[in-house]
């Protein structure tokens, strides 16, 4: 291409975006473009000149958008968006090298990409805008601890997994149960999650979750172990089919001592992570409180593997029922297990003070209860560092996290590892069926006020004082569930049934002030502070 055709074809560019002579003077980035456009015409053949712009071209065309200021270009300052001169000159660069094939493609191209980068920029903006707006006022409506960020994670749960289960998204989102369902309620008064359950998002719900950026389609997790970085290997697929029979002949759990039954999987699980950390087979384990029937789990793994996996293992639990039924199975299983009944808001026992080199602990959902259950692990461990404790805890609110996590700091322990979702749990709904796996080591500070004993509240009905409305999934009608309610929680609901229709199964819904629908007529929602009945 000639150079004045090629310098034309650049001219003709600059002069789209009101940058060069007639303007403002020609900047000196824009005369290093021009300089590496001329550059690359050596060794081109000649080509004809470009003709003029057809004439309805030139009248479709949107007029052109000034570009101010330097060495910044601005196309629209209210969009509150720079378009940097670095960026403009690589945009006229690649027109320029474009021209060579044609300068249809060229101008189109300069112009394609400089409207393009005002019109996307605007939409993308307004969109963000209006999406936040939707997350922040279903949050509020909610009630949730983690305010429009954690909506966006239930949006993103729902176009992941596709029509899932309110439990699914709870395990994917680390929410309770009824907050997701809480959620899930705002998203279809809006419009974005379809009526029918399972749900899925609508297309208005797709669009937010397009503009919200969830288009990527990816998943990363191991297939496997689903997230769980432990595999339960088939020759100890016998021992999970084991303890699902003794967990069927167990006692019921106690919801007011917030008990509840995980998986005969996570319970293996938990097992093999005492192998994997090196500390099973021949240490000592003590477990501060088992309704999960780890004891058990002990025996009946370390009988599949044909090995004691264990030079000495206790269990201090305050349940008589729990206490007697592991004694009546570790005899069948052969297995010798100290056992010992007792209320762990006193000290340990003194024979059981620094024995042990590894403790487990599955402690009330409250930062209390993880203090004092902690704490007493620590003072079953012999003194020193590096010491073991496995710490499992249920799905918390940001702001209840960081509780939980000072009383570890200030007890003088350190995280190790942390699996997210490792627990699964039995008829948990409350807490959405899954908990997370800590592995905690001792420090030189460790255990310096871990041994007083202690009065206050501990349980999740000691602490939390508030009312949840439950809808019957029959007849609609409306219960209040909670704190001096008729019902102390929803599994009492569900063992009574429905006053007025006997079903059994009921919706969460909002938070109740205490005495709200006695003086305003009707019942408040409230901002969800606390996670769980």
């Amino acid at each position: 291409m000639p150079v004045d055709q090629g310098h034309h074809v650049l001219v003709h560019q600059l002069e789209g975006v009101r940058v060069g002579p007639g303007t403002q003077p020609v900047p000196t980035e824009i005369r290093y473009v021009q300089a590496a456009f001329l550059r690359t015409q050596r060794g081109y053949e000649p080509v004809p000149a470009p003709p003029r712009v057809p004439q309805r071209m030139e009248q479709n065309r949107r007029p052109p958008r000034r570009i101010t200021g330097y060495p910044a270009f601005q196309p629209q300052r209210r969009l509150g968006r720079t378009l940097p001169g670095w960026h403009l000159i690589r945009v006229i660069r690649h027109a320029a090298m474009l021209s060579i094939s044609g300068p249809y493609y060229a101008e189109g191209f300069l112009h394609s990409m400089l409207n393009g980068f005002h019109m996307a920029g605007e939409t993308t903006s307004r969109e963000r805008r209006v999406s936040g707006t939707t997350l922040t006022g279903i949050a509020d409506a909610v009630g949730l601890q983690e305010g429009a960020a954690g909506v966006r994670s239930v949006v993103a749960a729902f176009r992941r997994l596709g029509n899932p289960a309110v439990k699914d998204v709870s395990r994917a989102t680390s929410l309770p149960v009824p907050l997701v369902a809480a959620v899930a309620g705002e998203l279809r008064k809006r419009g974005l999650l379809t009526k029918e359950r399972p749900s899925s998002l609508t297309p208005k719900g797709m669009s937010l979750s397009d503009a919200l950026g969830m288009g990527l389609d990816l998943s990363s997790v191991c297939r496997s172990c689903d997230g769980n970085e432990i595999v339960i290997p088939p020759e100890l697929a016998g021992a999970v089919e084991e303890l699902r029979e003794i967990m069927a002949a167990g006692p019921a759990v106690d919801l007011s001592l917030d008990q509840s039954h995980c998986t005969a999987e996570t319970k293996v699980r938990r097992v093999l992570a005492l192998i994997n950390a090196g500390l099973l087979p021949g240490s000592s384990l003590v477990l501060i409180g088992d309704d999960d029937l780890v004891s058990l789990a002990i025996g009946v793994v370390g009988r599949a593997l044909g090995i004691p996996l264990t030079s000495r293992l206790a269990v201090v639990d305050i349940s008589e029922d729990f206490l007697d039924f592991i004694a009546d199975t570790a005899t069948d299983l052969s297995l010798p297990v100290d056992l010992t009944q007792h209320d762990l808001r006193q000290p340990l026992p003194q024979r059981l003070l620094g024995q042990f080199d590894v403790a487990m602990t599955d402690p009330p959902y409250t930062a209390e209860g993880a203090r004092l259950f902690l704490s007493r692990a620590v003072e079953a461990l012999e003194e020193g560092p590096a010491r073991s404790i496995f710490f499992s805890f249920g799905a918390k609110g940001p702001n209840d996290m960081l509780d939980v996590q000072r009383e570890i700091i200030d007890l003088g322990l350190v995280t190790h590892s942390m699996i997210r979702n490792f627990n699964e749990y039995e008829g948990s709904g409350i807490l959405g069926g899954t908990g997370f796996f800590q592995h905690l080591l001792t420090t030189n500070t460790t255990g310096l006020s871990a041994a007083d004993a202690y009065e206050g509240p501990l349980y999740t009905r000691e602490k939390l004082q508030r009312r949840r409305e439950y809808r019957c999934m029959n007849c609609d009608e409306r219960f209040e569930v909670g704190f001096e309610a008729p019902w102390s929680s929803v599994t009492a609901l569900q063992e009574a049934g429905c006053p007025k229709c006997g079903e059994r199964r009921f919706r969460p819904g909002a938070l109740v002030r205490k005495g709200a629908a006695a003086e305003a007529g009707a019942e408040r929602p409230v901002r969800d502070t606390a996670r769980q009945l």
